[in-house]
């Protein structure tokens, strides 16, 4: 027995196999078309009416009831890749092969809640997946169906409502400033000195110093502008915008990086002057002694061997980053300041990043309040 609820309202109907259809026809384009959606209950049924009412109301056209959310990841994927970084390519082929898509890929679109990706992010957890990992996943997802929300698929983002699946913050590996004191002491004698001293001096990507062209160096104002990132894509050397708009930013140089820049520029003349030189058309701050740009492997093998022979803590290159960060908070610069030296889309990066750094300064701040007040 049909239920009617008036003009343009839709039905609720129990079918002869005992299931609840829930049914609106709705215009678009000048074209009448039909909507319905299956519930085992009448409440059920009575509920995703109401939401496939609210969604018209809108003015949003719902999304076919058959449409898997893997079938809209790999289209949206599909319609994307080219408008993203190579590298950013790759890295959502493996959320979506990897994380998404054995979790979610089986669940319809129009039934997605955010109860839904919550379980699959804990899934995630309990199969071992990183905490990391897991952030990739939702961030992913998240961006792919603020896509069906714009184009009336959905009516919100399950994604943006899903709680994020607790997890500690992150704590990267750094230097105290007397390891990389001394790092840099073992290091004084080898020719990709001026990379690690500019690094640790300023905190930038290995891939955005490896793209730092000489025409954004300005030795005599003292700065530097960061504009784009050097990647290796289907194995030619491209220069790519760094990973996000705040990532494009100038840079003080401070006593340490003018005296890595200008050993570099003098070290970088010297090889021009033999005969093996290959040029430098990109007019790159680091190469390699032929002209050629520095490919990233190279340059973490030797930092490896370096930080053997220093005898300081094994970290990544891309510790060294952590490291300018941590010690500049500790130094006495802001949070915000920190994070616009970074390049941090959001300042929350920088402090769930250096939490542990805040944290020490603010129980060091408290008891030297202590010792003012009971003094």
């Amino acid at each position: 027995m049909g239920k009617r609820r008036g003009n343009h309202s839709g039905s609720v109907t129990q079918l002869s196999d005992g299931r609840w259809q829930a049914r609106v026809s709705y215009w678009e384009g000048g074209v009448l078309k039909r909507k319905a959606v299956y519930a085992k209950t009448r409440a059920e049924a009575e509920r995703k009416l109401r939401a496939l009412l609210h969604q018209l109301d809108r003015g949003l056209r719902p999304a076919p009831e058959r449409l898997t959310v893997g079938q809209f990841l790999e289209d949206w994927f599909a319609v994307h890749r080219d408008r993203l970084r190579p590298t950013t390519v790759r890295r959502y082929r493996q959320v979506l092969d990897h994380l998404l898509l054995p979790t979610l890929g089986r669940e319809k679109l129009a039934q997605l809640t955010p109860s839904t990706v919550e379980r699959a992010l804990a899934r995630l957890r309990r199969e071992g997946k990183s905490a990391s990992a897991v952030r990739q996943a939702r961030a992913v997802l998240r961006r792919a169906l603020q896509d069906a929300v714009r184009d009336g698929l959905l009516a919100q983002n399950p994604a943006a409502l899903a709680r994020p699946v607790p997890v500690d913050p992150p704590r990267p590996n750094v230097w105290s400033a007397d390891e990389a004191r001394r790092f840099l002491e073992a290091a004084q004698g080898h020719w990709l000195w001026p990379l690690f001293a500019l690094a640790l001096a300023t905190g930038m990507r290995l891939g955005e110093l490896l793209g730092l062209p000489w025409e954004q160096v300005d030795l005599d104002s003292g700065a530097l502008t960061v504009l784009h990132q050097l990647q290796r894509v289907d194995g030619s050397w491209r220069l790519v915008p760094p990973k996000s708009r705040q990532s494009r930013r100038s840079l003080p140089l401070t006593p340490l990086a003018r005296t890595a820049l200008l050993r570099q520029r003098a070290q970088q003349e010297a090889w021009r002057a033999a005969p093996d030189w290959r040029g430098n058309p990109w007019g790159l701050v680091f190469t390699t002694r032929l002209g050629t740009p520095l490919d990233a492997r190279n340059v973490n093998r030797a930092f490896a061997q370096l930080v053997e022979q220093a005898g300081v803590p094994r970290v990544r290159f891309h510790d060294l980053r952590h490291t300018a960060a941590s010690l500049a908070l500790e130094a006495g610069a802001d949070l915000k300041t920190v994070s616009a030296l970074l390049g941090h889309s959001q300042i929350s990066v920088t402090a769930d990043y250096y939490a542990h750094v805040s944290r020490r300064l603010a129980e060091d701040a408290a008891t030297r309040l202590e010792r003012l007040l009971s003094g």
